[in-house]
């Protein structure tokens, strides 16, 4: 993925969440996940139901339910002034018929996946508060610091930002004080009896405010055009055609989930693999019977109790880790960066070039190992991530950046040689940089300024994976099709006709819907705006718009299936900017706008979708989560573009290497990408004649990838590594290099390798209580060591002191970055 990346859906900074009934009601035909996991029955049936006898103990012992602010109830453990539902005893009768019956069904009316069952559980108490004053303060509160701080620390050298993780933290001591002081008296509104205060701070509550901050954990994609426009393209076009950009394209995907919920909320295979970490980090803040899972002894039978061996609850095990890795990232960040990139085989010989090339951070990384959590999964989230999709990701970078790139390379492929082995930085044909100025008039390009200055080159290692990002764009519409056709269809007609629900869908009937025509207002109000924004502005022709919002729909659901199955999600960014790039070349503006509402439109529209799966899983009623999502979305927008605003009115020097550390990392690489597709466009860079032209190529080759495979498959069924090669991650595994680095994938693939597979296999029983709840303390760790390392002193100025681990040159190889001459 070039420029900017979205919100990294499998990453714990955004980690937000089905489960297909094994039982005879189910009548959807199940789509392809993780093979060891689907038929996996080895999960043993005392946890199943040692969890349902924990989850029913646990609801006799507590207090009456309280009226809420939507009629609703909680339990109140600790409150005297209380107005209790009438209908208490029925309530908790059904719930305890609906516990006896879940345990009866036992194993067979549970998840077929290993992972969901591990996780989310099969019981609910409908009467649980949601739409509560202190959810909603919450809520609004951390999206408007969580949005300035994240956005404010995004446009310098090394950005921190506070994470998902960190807000579920923080906001749970909050939410349990203001359970404490705020007032219990009840009031009428609109016809509903209300409380400030409608009993003890839930899970459900704090899982919402989870998901109003996972809406702008990540900045907002079109804010990238803004600063375009005023620090590279100087041409202002003031605050509100910036914002209305930003609230169109962050908005309008979210449209598109009404439709999609079908196929990637409701499908017991949809499993959506971060949303699990999320599960497992509330229900370890939240849920004694779910520490008692992990201490107390296993269930046989209803009377009949084994004892295994004492273990550590997860909250004591989320804890522990939790200060390991605050600790430890005081280390890699501050004390001994070089901690982050070890590159021991470039030490051999540092001032060979080649060597330097092939095995430093900032080349190729072969044999660079890295101690640092955040470094190691930023690429991928391997603890989340299953572990075959893992191995196509493996296969496919080795492939593409250990093969083919130096091979292109030392053959001097496209005269790469006279830059760096990887960059994102755009060049002449000598190797010096490009000056875009040159070539263009009021911020179009001028053919004839064109051919007088020359044409725009790239390193080897850039260009191919264009290509590869060209045919991972096809393979994906091929392998939906081939492997998933069927499924789509059935899972079609089993949506209209409803017969689809497995045992979280049955659970979820309790809640009303968010209708139909609420996603159609919805689009046709935000199609108003955008085209009302593009065409005052004139920042596309309303016609393009329409090109690029029906991008993003047509691959909605065939990038969604692949999210949801594997945690990784194929980008529409090479796509959309090569289809405007041919529509309109030589505008900048035009196409990074055209990849803004193609490319990000999907990317909300998933994101959206994925907090539903959370809901699915957590029990949330749909239609709080709908109000959730949209509004924090537009406040995040809105906090981003003015922070961003701010900061470029008080730094003269941003986006500029002398306004260090103001620098901009990612946005100098959506800039380059404006260059390439926007500036020169791809007939030039890419069409016949051009140096470039074999790359389109990929287009073809990424529509027959899958098809000999799928074929092998047929003819072999029983054959399991065949049916784990999954083209469309395979392809998409160097999608955002650059500007991520090479070394980040091996040393993320070796944690997944050692969580994934090892401990999996051969630990299950650890691997089920602890592998996600590990996953959340460990960012958690991480993102709180970051901040008050950066507050308490690199803030100030307060550096390390200057010794080997800690020089500018992190790992000791400076030539890396030099291209093959040494310059």
């Amino acid at each position: 993925m070039k420029g900017k990346k979205a919100r990294k859906s499998g990453s714990t900074t955004s980690v937000a969440s089905s489960i297909s009934s094994s039982s005879s009601s189910s009548s959807h035909t199940s789509l392809p996940t993780d093979r060891s996991s689907l038929g996996a029955r080895h999960t043993t049936q005392d946890t199943i139901q040692e969890e349902f006898i924990s989850e029913k103990e646990s609801y006799k012992e507590g207090a009456p339910p309280v009226l809420t602010s939507m009629g609703t109830t909680s339990t109140a453990s600790s409150y005297s002034e209380r107005t209790y539902l009438p209908n208490y005893r029925q309530s908790k009768e059904k719930y305890d018929r609906d516990i006896e019956s879940q345990y009866s069904a036992g194993f067979e009316d549970n998840s077929p996946i290993e992972e969901v069952r591990a996780i989310v559980p099969v019981t609910d108490d409908p009467n649980m508060p949601t739409n509560t004053f202190r959810m909603w303060f919450l809520s609004l509160f951390f999206t408007l610091l969580v949005s300035f701080v994240n956005q404010f620390f995004y446009l310098r050298q090394n950005p921190v930002s506070i994470t998902y993780t960190v807000v579920s933290l923080v906001s749970l001591p909050i939410g349990n004080f203001l359970a404490r002081v705020l007032p219990t008296r009840q009031f009428h509104l609109f016809g509903h009896c209300c409380s400030f205060n409608p009993g003890p701070f839930n899970i459900k509550e704090h899982a919402l405010i989870g998901t109003a901050v996972a809406c702008c954990s990540g900045t907002a994609y079109a804010v990238d055009i803004v600063i375009l426009q005023k620090k590279y393209y100087h041409d202002d076009q003031g605050f509100l055609a910036g914002f209305m950009l930003v609230l169109t394209t962050q908005i309008t995907g979210f449209s598109l989930a009404g439709v999609l919920r079908k196929f990637l909320v409701k499908p017991a295979h949809m499993i959506w693999p971060a949303n699990l970490v999320t599960v497992a980090l509330f229900r370890t803040l939240h849920e004694r019977s779910f520490e008692s899972t992990s201490q107390a002894g296993g269930y046989i039978g209803r009377d009949s109790m084994v004892s295994i061996p004492q273990r550590m609850g997860r909250m004591r095990y989320f804890c522990y880790v939790t200060a390991a890795s605050f600790v430890w990232y005081w280390f890699p960040n501050y004390i001994f960066p070089t901690l982050t990139a070890f590159s021991v085989l470039c030490w051999i010989k540092p001032d060979n070039v080649v060597l330097a090339q092939l095995t430093g951070s900032n080349g190729l990384g072969i044999g660079t190992l890295s101690f640092d959590w955040a470094t190691s999964t930023s690429a991928l989230s391997p603890l989340v991530t299953p572990w075959w999709a893992q191995v196509n990701i493996l296969v496919g970078f080795v492939g593409v950046a250990w093969v083919l790139a130096p091979i292109a390379y030392y053959a001097n492929l496209w005269n790469s040689k006279q830059f760096p082995i990887l960059t994102a930085g755009l060049f002449k044909e000598d190797g010096t940089p490009y000056n875009k100025s040159m070539v263009m008039t009021d911020n179009v390009l001028d053919p004839a300024k064109y051919e007088a200055y020359g044409p725009l080159r790239m390193d080897s290692f850039f260009a191919l994976t264009y290509g590869i990002g060209f045919a991972g764009l096809t393979a994906t519409l091929t392998h939906v099709v081939l492997y998933h056709g069927k499924d789509i269809r059935d899972q079609w007609t089993a949506a209209i006709s409803k017969k689809d629900h497995d045992i979280h869908s049955r659970m979820m009937l309790e809640y009303k819907e968010v209708p139909q025509w609420w996603y159609a207002v919805l689009f046709l109000v935000s199609l108003t705006l955008s085209t009302i924004t593009v065409v005052r502005w004139n920042y596309l022709p309303w016609y393009y718009l329409i090109v690029s919002l029906a991008i993003a729909f047509i691959f909605a659901l065939p990038v969604g299936i692949v999210q949801a199955v594997t945690n990784q999600q194929p980008g529409l960014n090479v796509i959309t900017e090569y289809v405007i790039g041919y529509l309109m070349p030589g505008h900048p503006i035009a196409n990074v706008t055209f990849k803004a509402y193609g490319y990000i439109t999907n990317v909300q529209a998933l994101q959206f979708t994925q907090d539903l799966k959370l809901g699915h899983y957590m029990k949330i009623p749909p239609r709080i989560m709908f109000w959730v999502q949209v509004i924090s979305s537009i406040i995040a927008g809105m906090i981003n573009l003015a922070t961003t605003d701010w900061l470029l009115k008080v730094q003269p020097d941003i986006c500029t290497k002398a306004g260090y550390p103001w620098t901009c990392r990612n946005t100098n690489t959506f800039y380059s990408a404006s260059v390439i597709w926007g500036v020169i466009g791809p007939a030039r860079m890419f069409g016949a004649g051009s140096q470039y032209s074999i790359i389109q190529w990929g287009f073809v080759l990424g529509a027959f990838l899958p098809i000999p495979v799928w074929l092998l498959c047929r003819r072999y069924p029983h054959v399991e590594w065949l049916q784990k090669i999954h083209f469309p991650v395979l392809l998409a595994a160097t999608s955002n290099m650059p500007p991520a680095q090479a070394y980040f994938y091996p040393n993320g693939i070796l944690l997944g390798f050692i969580f994934m597979w090892y401990l999996r296999r051969y630990r299950n029983e650890w691997w089920k209580r602890y592998n996600y709840v590990t996953s959340a303390a460990m960012d958690t760790g991480v993102a709180l060591s970051g901040l008050a390392c950066y507050f308490l002193l690199q803030s100030w100025d307060k550096d390390f002191v200057e010794w080997w681990g800690a020089t500018r040159s992190i790992d000791h190889c400076p030539l890396a970055e030099t291209n093959y001459y040494g310059k």
